[in-house]
């Protein structure tokens, strides 16, 4: 996870510290880790968080995280770009770190 810095929640814009894992303001629920591959447990998604979002993703109605992890795209054999992977119950998406 990403620790010690507060950052701001991609909702509302209030200020918020990564390890409480929501907003104290809107309520939503911020995924920020930096783990090389995470799993999820899905009862932590209470229904009370008013959105998910994953790296400022938001995700939509009844989606819900399964896994995340570090990747690559790659556009050539020389050029790369790294990135983060989320696994949803939805959709497979990639957010590029820069």
């Amino acid at each position: 996870m990403t620790h010690g810095k507060a950052l701001n929640c991609p909702n509302c814009a209030a200020v918020f510290n990564p390890s409480n894992k929501s907003c104290e303001y809107c309520g939503s629920y911020i995924i920020t880790t930096d783990s090389k591959q995470f799993t999820y447990d899905l009862n932590e998604f209470k229904p009370t968080y008013k959105k998910i979002f994953f790296h400022e993703i938001e995700m939509g109605t009844n989606e819900l995280p399964i896994r995340s992890g570090m990747a690559n795209i790659y556009y050539s054999a020389t050029k790369s770009d790294g990135g983060r992977l989320l696994l949803t119950n939805q959709r497979l998406i990639f957010v590029l770190m820069l």
